[in-house]
């Protein structure tokens, strides 16, 4: 359970959710929504904003994972607790308010997977150098 493992296990999620988002948006929504009408040009363009955010995401995440517990990398664990305990907490909403299908519950174990992880290495002390 280390930095490594972590950013590793990100990069490969937002390498393969990222291109869906941003050139299969129809396909993804068939996937996760209740209604895929819902789709429309603001929600495409939001979907491929969030697919590059993941790419570039994913993208720190290969570059920090041999840093150890830099501060680059301690950075990107807070955006990893903070942004997944806010997915966390929207997708419940969204699917137990039937906006998302049941598939979304993989997504809500993903946060809790790498968001509780990211926390679990925020405890770490950071080493200092003299």
């Amino acid at each position: 359970m280390n930095t490594r493992n972590l950013f590793t296990l990100v990069a490969l999620i937002n390498l393969l959710f990222g291109p869906g988002l941003i050139f299969a948006v129809e396909s993804m929504a068939n996937l996760y929504l209740t209604d895929p009408g819902w789709v429309n040009p603001g929600a495409t363009l939001l979907a491929q904003g969030w697919g590059i955010m993941l790419l570039a995401e994913g993208a720190a995440c290969l570059v920090l994972r041999n840093e150890g517990l830099s501060t680059g990398s301690r950075a990107l664990l807070v955006l990893l607790a903070v942004s997944n305990a806010g997915w966390l907490v929207l997708h419940t909403l969204a699917i137990l308010n039937k906006v998302e299908t049941p598939m979304a519950w993989l997504q809500v174990a993903m946060g809790i997977v790498v968001g509780g992880w990211a926390a679990l290495l925020l405890r770490q002390p950071a080493r200092r150098v003299a």
